[in-house]
């Protein structure tokens, strides 16, 4: 009777610490896949994430997944964004156009907007890059020529420098004066 419950006791014991280590091993292979697997976008994956994150107004994953070389930090950039005309005229579709590779560390994207007030004039051509094996959005400023019957109508120039985020500002700036 004593050996009979020794044999079940060391039974149920052998059960339960073979319960605990395959929980554990199926815990962390799941925790590992998930990391693996937040960080191994594809350069298309990216831009996706950050259009569909424009649309939903998740200013956080767009940050995530798109790097500013004027901002560098996380949290200046989704200020950035929240700050910028995304709330006013938010992003409602885009439709990616053309897809160029310039190398192997580089795409090139060009992408239609449509905004709450109408189809962006030109389209823009967003840069993906890796960096540390990770493909993020170069988040840059463009020129777009929006006065109708020019005959540059809808040309896009990339603004250079950081000095750009600045002069869109005191455009923007300008124009409301010129109002008044």
């Amino acid at each position: 009777m004593i050996l009979k419950k020794l044999i079940r006791s060391k039974i149920v014991l052998i059960l339960a610490i073979s319960v605990i280590i395959t929980l554990t091993a199926v815990l962390t292979m799941n925790s590992v896949t998930k990391q693996a697997a937040s960080y191994n976008y594809t350069a298309s994956q990216v831009v996706d994430l950050f259009f569909k994150s424009a649309i939903a107004g998740d200013f956080n994953q767009m940050a995530s997944v798109s790097i500013d070389p004027c901002i560098e930090s996380n949290r200046e950039r989704i200020q950035m964004f929240r700050d910028s005309y995304l709330p006013t005229d938010p992003i409602t579709a885009y439709t990616i156009i053309n897809t160029t590779t310039i190398n192997s560390e580089t795409e090139e994207y060009t992408i239609r907007i449509s905004t709450k007030s109408g189809t962006i004039p030109g389209d823009l051509p967003y840069r993906i890059i890796r960096i540390n094996n990770e493909w993020k959005l170069l988040y840059e400023r463009f020129s777009i020529n929006g006065i109708l019957n020019s005959p540059d109508y809808g040309k896009v120039s990339r603004m250079t420098g950081c000095e750009a985020r600045t002069r869109v500002m005191d455009t923007i700036i300008q124009r409301i004066k010129s109002f008044f």
